[in-house]
Order: structure tokens, then C-alpha cells, then sequence
């Protein structure tokens, strides 16, 4: 098929070439003045495209500026700090199919929204225009206590994410290795629970679209050159800035972490 594509391709050019040439032969004044318009015009409608592509960038610049606006916080040496903010949260939603949805909320709404206890939840970390998203796992318990949006800008600063612990993570399903740490730095932040089974399930089908097969084993090459066997059993919990490996138990339905 390929050469079938370069065959024709070639004749389509040769009968363009030969055109050009015969006509240049016989009408030389009104070839030249064709292939004028046709650059003019090509021209033109290249320029026009770039006119309205640096508008539309300028407009969404501008609604992103107007989405802005500066709160104050109290930084953790009990001093006034300003901050630039976006009116929107951001969270991650994925319910017990391991299905994510984005979802999008101002405070008041945030407030009034009704969490599902059976689906997880990760609300992106403010970030500034440059920044890659980042998100974090949100525990229902402490999440219930926010009243404020001071505090609510509290729970998603950006000091909470750490320094890359993993250099390469790889997912080993039978004889079949696959690598899944390109995606994992947007959960590298401090309280974090990642690679265990749940976060896996929903992890690999939103980012790979990949079912998740059992038994499985994960290879993971850490920061300092270590080499590290998950077993399926095992989670990793993200903690002052570094990590610890932990078993995931089973009691009534409820995951339990033990520090191995």
C-alpha cells in the first residue's frame, strides 16, 4: 500500500510538473501571472489564519487574566501573604468503575457540593500559567473542615509537592512489561497514596486505556538508584518528601495501611 501511495504520488507530481512546463511553453505570460495569484492568495490566506490565531490566543489570555484574582493567606510563619488565584477548582472525580470526570466549581459551589463516599477525588493544586497540573488526593475528613476559602487556598498550595522519588516505573503483567511513570509526577505530592490496586485500576484506564490485569508486580527505580519490587499487595504513600512502602489489608471493605 505504501508504494502503491508513492507510485501515485509521483505520477500526480509528474502530470503537475509536465502541465507547469507545457503551459510555460505555450503561455508563458498567463502561466506567470496564474502562478502570481495562486502565491498571492496562499499568501494571504496564511497570513489571515495567523491574524486569527494570535486573537484567539490573546482572547483566551485575556479570559484567563479575568478569571484571576488575589487572595491573602496566612503563610506558615503566621505572616499576610498575597496570592494570585484562580476563581475555579479543579477536581478529579472517579467513581467506582474507575471512570474520571472532571469537574469544575467555584467556592460557594464547592461548599455545596456533595462529595460520594464510594468515589475518590483529587483537586488540582494551584498552579501559575507555566505550571503543569498537579493533583491531590483529598480525605473527606479533612476536607469537610474547610469553611473558608482562606483555607481552602491553604489545602491546595503548591509547597506540598515533592521532588521526583521515581525515575522509571514499570507495570509487570505475566511476560508483558509496560512502562507508567510518564504521567505519575502529577501525584507526586506530600500524603498521596499511589500503585496500589485502586489507584492502578483507575490510573492505567484514564492515561493508557488499559484494563488492569491480575496477578500483576511493579519495577520501580527510585531517585537514588534503588530498585524496588511492588508486590500487588503494596502501595506507595507519599510523605515528607520522600516515600514509604505500604501493605494494603483488607477488613469489612475498608483499605488498612501497614508500614512494611
Amino acid at each position: 500500500m505504501f508504494y502503491d501511495f508513492i507510485y501515485n504520488f509521483a505520477m500526480v507530481s509528474s502530470v503537475s510538473v509536465l502541465t507547469y512546463v507545457v503551459a510555460s511553453i505555450y503561455y508563458p505570460k498567463e502561466t506567470k501571472e496564474l502562478i502570481s495569484i495562486a502565491v498571492w492568495k496562499t499568501t494571504n490566506g496564511i497570513m489571515y489564519a495567523k491574524r486569527k490565531t494570535e486573537k484567539t490566543i490573546e482572547m483566551v489570555n485575556n479570559y484567563l487574566e479575568q478569571m484571576k484574582e488575589t487572595k491573602t493567606i496566612i503563610d506558615d510563619n503566621g505572616k499576610e501573604k498575597k496570592i494570585e488565584v484562580n476563581k475555579i477548582y479543579t477536581f478529579h472525580e472517579i467513581d467506582t468503575m474507575s471512570k474520571l470526570k472532571k469537574i469544575s466549581l467555584n467556592f460557594k459551589e464547592c461548599m455545596e457540593f456533595k462529595f460520594n463516599n464510594h468515589s475518590i477525588y483529587y483537586v488540582q493544586l494551584h498552579k501559575a500559567r507555566n505550571e503543569k497540573n498537579v493533583y491531590k488526593n483529598i480525605i473527606l475528613s479533612e476536607f469537610n473542615k474547610i469553611n473558608t476559602e482562606c483555607k481552602m487556598l491553604e489545602y491546595i498550595q503548591r509547597s506540598q509537592i515533592i521532588e521526583k522519588p521515581f525515575i522509571h516505573v514499570t507495570l509487570n503483567v505475566k511476560d508483558e512489561k509496560k512502562d507508567i511513570h510518564e504521567y505519575l509526577d502529577k501525584y507526586y505530592v506530600d500524603g498521596n497514596e499511589i500503585l496500589t490496586f485502586k489507584f492502578l485500576k483507575w490510573y492505567l484506564k484514564h492515561y493508557y486505556n488499559t484494563q488492569l490485569t491480575e496477578p500483576y508486580t511493579i519495577d520501580i527505580l527510585d531517585d537514588k538508584i534503588q530498585m524496588i519490587k511492588l508486590q500487588q499487595n503494596q502501595g506507595i504513600y507519599i510523605k515528607n518528601n520522600t516515600y514509604e512502602i505500604y501493605e494494603v489489608k483488607q477488613n469489612n471493605g475498608t483499605e488498612i495501611l501497614d508500614t512494611v
